[in-house]
């Protein structure tokens, strides 16, 4: 590695939000997280269509982590299986034993890309669907943690480039809609929302969330438009994750796939803004080779939330054990 491993303020950092897709040797992938001084990861699996006869998904990759020497520094979610026929009839009786099946065979949590928008024409039922039921039941009374992919940044609605994606897609508030139903029926879920829940113009009701649902958490793997939106605000965003501090888990998206330069970036675009104080340039634009690339706001520089020391050991690292368990 040419570039100097990120020198964090806390002494140990855990991503809760990374990807191994095979695509590349693990040597990459650790070289990676060693890059960004990440010490342990959370990976998360992919979504798989619906097939017929579907039972516990398993992660190809799964025993290569749960082998030594990775067993004890990395945390796997695996993903649900969904019946094609069950799928037609609205009525997913094969979700819940799927939660037990995923914790018998090591898997410390479910990455769901469900709510996406991305998959809808294969799944097409609302969270809140009856279809769901069973899996939301089950991972309550298990107390199984989740990771969700819940919507899209706003502005993909109006994007030409996700135009394809989203022109028949359910508006953003569609999806906070359904989110907010699950969590009414199903208030213990330990549930975490990735990339800040595409919240960051909306604070205040993420506030009201966190204070209605204990469990409830984000991450930070970019969607970056929420540090853009969140750099409108300092103070209120530096208040915001201060006394939330317990409930947002740190996170980059890092994966196999991502060049040495990428992954670094997009790291260390998230260390300025909770570590340091002041305007910075986005590494992840100047890592892409678009240095003046804006956000959904308009804005092109971003600004460091500077947080005391304790609400970073707690971020980077503290939540994510507490929430694993």
């Amino acid at each position: 590695m040419t570039q100097e491993p990120i020198r964090w303020k806390v002494p140990n950092v855990i991503d809760a939000h990374t990807h191994y897709s095979g695509r590349e040797p693990i040597a990459h992938y650790l070289d990676n997280l060693a890059l960004c001084g990440h010490h342990q990861g959370v990976v998360l699996t992919f979504y798989t269509v619906p097939r017929k006869d579907a039972g516990a998904y398993t992660y190809e990759h799964a025993a290569l982590f749960q082998a030594p020497p990775y067993a004890r520094r990395f945390y796997l979610f695996g993903g649900l299986s969904h019946d094609v026929e069950q799928v037609a009839r609205g009525a997913g009786r094969c979700l819940a034993p799927q939660v037990g099946a995923l914790r018998a065979a090591g898997f410390a949590g479910v990455k769901m890309m469900e709510g996406s928008p991305y998959y809808k024409k294969d799944l097409p039922h609302a969270l809140d669907h009856e279809y769901f039921r069973p899996f939301w039941e089950a991972a309550e009374a298990a107390g199984m943690p989740i990771t969700m992919h819940l919507a899209n940044p706003v502005d993909y609605w109006q994007s030409e480039s996700m135009a394809a994606t989203h022109r028949d897609a359910a508006p953003q508030e569609e999806y906070f809609r359904q989110a907010e139903a699950v969590l009414a029926a199903h208030p213990r879920l330990r549930i975490n929302f990735a990339h800040f829940m595409f919240m960051g113009p909306n604070l205040r009701r993420l506030g009201r969330l966190f204070a209605q649902y204990p469990e409830m958490r984000v991450d930070l793997a970019p969607g970056h438009e929420y540090l853009y939106y969140l750099s409108d605000d300092v103070a209120g965003a530096r208040d915001f994750f201060i006394r939330w501090q317990d409930r947002i888990l740190y996170g980059t998206d890092v994966s196999d796939v991502n060049s040495l330069k990428l992954a670094r970036a997009k790291a260390e675009q998230v260390r300025l803004f909770l570590e340091t104080d002041g305007a910075f340039p986005s590494p992840y634009a100047l890592a892409i080779g678009k240095p003046e690339m804006a956000g959904s706001n308009g804005r092109v520089e971003l600004q460091g939330l500077a947080l005391p020391l304790p609400v970073l050991e707690k971020i980077l690292c503290g939540n994510v054990q507490t929430w694993l368990g």
